[in-house]
Order: C-alpha cells, then sequence, then structure tokens
C-alpha cells in the first residue's frame, strides 16, 4: 500500500438514563449500669459505662437491593420500571460539531443513535453481535477495543434504567461518593469482559441519579466518561433527566434535552449492522460546510504518508481541533493530469475551528472553507488510492451524460484506516461538486 492513514474517529457520545436512592444512617445509645453496694462505694463518674452491642452490618447484597429499591421507588415503582423494556427517544442538543437533533434507541445491551447534522448525519449502534457506524451508504464497522468501548457505553445506558442491574447478572457492589458537598449511595458495577467500570451516583434529596463515571481501558490507556443527569420530568410513567450532559477525560463533549420519549417495543433487527455499499456506486449527496487545514503536497501520490504525517504535526502545533474524516482534494490531477510530477494533492482535515472567508496560506498549509452545496458521489472498495482513477472517470462520465455543471475539484475521502482494515474492505467516496440539483 502506498500510503497509511491514522484516522481519527469520532465518538459521539452517550445519553443515558437513570434513577436514585435515599440516604441511610444508624444511631446507637449508650446505657449505665448502676453498681451493687461494696465497702467502699465509688462516684458514678468512676465507673465505666456499658456500651449497647451493634447492631450487625447489612450483607453487602442487602445495601445492593436496598439501594435499587429505593431508586426504582423514586422512578415511579417496579411495575413501572419493569415495564420499559425498550425506548425511542428524540432529542436535541450541541456538541463540537455543532447543534443536532438525534433519535436514540435502546433496548437491552444494545443502542442506536441516528444523529442529523447540517449536510448529512452519521448512525451509530452497538448491537448484541456487531458494533458499526454509517454515514451515507458507507457503513464501517467497529471492532477490538473499540467495539468493547462502544459496548461498555451501551451497558452504562442499561443501568440506568435500574432493572438490568437485577437481571443482566453483572458483578455489582454498594458504595459512597461525594456529590457537591453531600455523601451520597452508589453503586459500582464491572465489566471484566469489557475492561470497563462504571459508578452510579444517586442524589441524597431527590432519591434520583444524579451522576454516572464509566472507566474504561482503551488499547491499554484509561477512559473516564462522565454523565450527568437533571431536569427530571415524566415519560412513560417513570421519571427521566431531561437535560443531559458527558465529558470524555474532563473535557466536555455533548449537553441535550430529551424532547419525547416513545416506549413501544423495539424489534432487534434494527441494531443490526447493514450491507456495505456497492463498488462503484453512483449518487448525488448534499455537502455541509466546513472548516479544513490542509498540506499542499506536490508530486507522486507515494508521498501522502509524509504529508498526513505533516499535517498531523502542524494540526496538533497551532491547536486545531480536529472534527472528522480526512480528504484529498486533487487541485491538478487524474484523469485530466497525466504525469505525476505535475500532481497538486491538498491532504486535508476538517477542525472545529472557523475558517477565514478567504483561505489562508502559511508556508506548505492553508487553512480554508468548503463551502456547502450539492455533489455526485461515487463509492469505491479496495486501497484508496487504487480506485480513485476509475471512480474519478466514472463521475466525469456521469456529469457529462446529466449535462451537470461542475463546480471545483475532485474531493476523496477515506472512510476507514488501511492499517487496521483489510485492503479489499476499505471504502472510499470520490465527490465532484456541481452547481445544483439535478433531479434525477
Amino acid at each position: 500500500m502506498r500510503g497509511r492513514i491514522a484516522m481519527y474517529k469520532s465518538r459521539i457520545p452517550l445519553f443515558l438514563l437513570a434513577t436514585l436512592v435515599p440516604f441511610v444512617c444508624a444511631c446507637a445509645k449508650q446505657a449505665v449500669r448502676e453498681q451493687p453496694p461494696a465497702a467502699k462505694p465509688a462516684s458514678a463518674e468512676s465507673q465505666p459505662a456499658k456500651k449497647t452491642p451493634k447492631e450487625p452490618e447489612k450483607p453487602a447484597e442487602d445495601k445492593v437491593a436496598t439501594i435499587l429499591d429505593a431508586a426504582i421507588e423514586a422512578a415511579g415503582g417496579v411495575e413501572k420500571v419493569e415495564a420499559v423494556r425498550s425506548f425511542k427517544a428524540d432529542i436535541e442538543g450541541e456538541m463540537p460539531l455543532g447543534h443536532y437533533t438525534a433519535t436514540n434507541t435502546w433496548r437491552a445491551g444494545q443502542q442506536r443513535m441516528d444523529i442529523r447534522l447540517p449536510g448529512g448525519g452519521v448512525t451509530l449502534a452497538r448491537g448484541k453481535d456487531s458494533c458499526w457506524a454509517g454515514k451515507g451508504p458507507v457503513i464501517m464497522p467497529v471492532a477490538g477495543d473499540d467495539a468493547k468501548y462502544q459496548r461498555a457505553l451501551a451497558a452504562s445506558l442499561s443501568a440506568t434504567m435500574l432493572w438490568p442491574i437485577r437481571e443482566m447478572g453483572w458483578k455489582v457492589e454498594a458504595t459512597s461518593a461525594e456529590l457537591g458537598e453531600k455523601k451520597c449511595d452508589a453503586l459500582i458495577i464491572d465489566w471484566p469482559d469489557l475492561a470497563a467500570r462504571a459508578t452510579m451516583i444517586f442524589d441524597a434529596d431527590t432519591h434520583l441519579p444524579a451522576k454516572l463515571e464509566v472507566k474504561i481501558k482503551v488499547a491499554g490507556q484509561q477512559r473516564l466518561v462522565e454523565m450527568s443527569l437533571a431536569e427530571y420530568k415524566e415519560f412513560c410513567g417513570i421519571k427521566m433527566a431531561s437535560r443531559r450532559s458527558s465529558a470524555l477525560n474532563g473535557k466536555p463533549m455533548n449537553v441535550f434535552d430529551l424532547k419525547s420519549v416513545d416506549c413501544s417495543e423495539v424489534d432487534e433487527a434494527v441494531f443490526a449492522q447493514p450491507e456495505q455499499v456497492k463498488h462503484g456506486t453512483i449518487m448525488e449527496r448534499d455537502t455541509a460546510e466546513v472548516s479544513v487545514v490542509c498540506h499542499v503536497m506536490k508530486g507522486s501520490y507515494s508521498g501522502f504518508g509524509d504529508s498526513f504525517g505533516k499535517l498531523l504535526s502542524h494540526v496538533s502545533t497551532n491547536k486545531y481541533g480536529p472534527r472528522g474524516l480526512p480528504l484529498m482534494i486533487y487541485v491538478k490531477g487524474p484523469p485530466r493530469v497525466k504525469k505525476q510530477k505535475r500532481f497538486v494533492t491538498q491532504v486535508c482535515l476538517p477542525v472545529t475551528n472557523e475558517a477565514p472567508d478567504k483561505p489562508r496560506k502559511k508556508g506548505e498549509f492553508v487553512f480554508k472553507k468548503i463551502p456547502a452545496g450539492r455533489a455526485l458521489a461515487a463509492y469505491g472498495l479496495g486501497e484508496h488510492f487504487a480506485t480513485a482513477p476509475e471512480l474519478a472517470k466514472a463521475l466525469l462520465k456521469e456529469a457529462r451524460k446529466k449535462k451537470l455543471k461542475t463546480r471545483g475539484p475532485l474531493m476523496h475521502i477515506t472512510y476507514m484506516d488501511p492499517a487496521s482494515v483489510p485492503e479489499e474492505e476499505l471504502v472510499s467516496e470520490i465527490l465532484l461538486p456541481i452547481a445544483a440539483k439535478s433531479g434525477k
């Protein structure tokens, strides 16, 4: 392979529901025993007080049961809580990618997020047998440690519904934790097969869930996902947090409002991984405005690895915030330009920073906006640079056939990391910006 990419993978953070627990305390009294008469009676102050024996401590499993019972009662009672076996929720919020709306579909141990953003959206699914992400017709399987990470987040969402803690066979223990200035009850849930542990903290006053902390080990490094729950409202007969926020390793990631919840039964097929897009598929789609930082690479595509390395170093040094998949802009390239030494390619990374209206150049780098619009898209499977010329020719042929007016150079989005995905499964998308919707 002529070029390898260490792909940035965006994770869209999780939306959790939960319920909370009361605070319990116990006191003991002391009794003083009278002393019998003696030859030389001693004063009362000199006699030791006899302590009442301490009540035996509750077994650990009783403490867990006490916390769960109180939480379920606060949420609406055992009958109502256990009746909610799945749901589909509409949400609206803000994250680093901007304002969004989404549908969060849940069933015990499984979750699917369909996130809608300007110019397109993304799907993230955590099923029983597979984890995958989807963007348009492209399906990106999630495997290894990344899959464990996603399943741990799905398990955390299930835990906040309370009844799965009893029914899923997880290892659970009772503890306490600080929440503000208060000491609160908490439950620790271990998932050793996922290298993850969650701490669910219950508010001492409202008896509703206030915070969930999930520690997950990925590639030998610890991640801390913190989820806060507030502004409880009634949905499906039980109390759910209508305002939620999350952070990853202390960095805010997401805040959203729960708008509506449908607790009808959810079919497991919703979480199944769809078929991959077919090689050679051509379609029209909308494209969103995006700010990008690019390294200008001249000559053969064999220099892509070095170019991408320079780009990553520049992005880090100048404190840009990566926010999407790498892409190449073929300023000069095949099929119009034949000689490799004349190729000019911008190797780019979308960023959260707002680019100026006019491109800003700095040595070999450029910071600019790619405007929103319409594009003709072609999809191919195989090594990224090997499929690009074929797809480009197909796009230009389709544009001539439909008499479409083009409005910029070809762009190439790579959806998978060649270092971790077999070459024959790599998916590329070549985009040809067009002036207007064709209507076909």
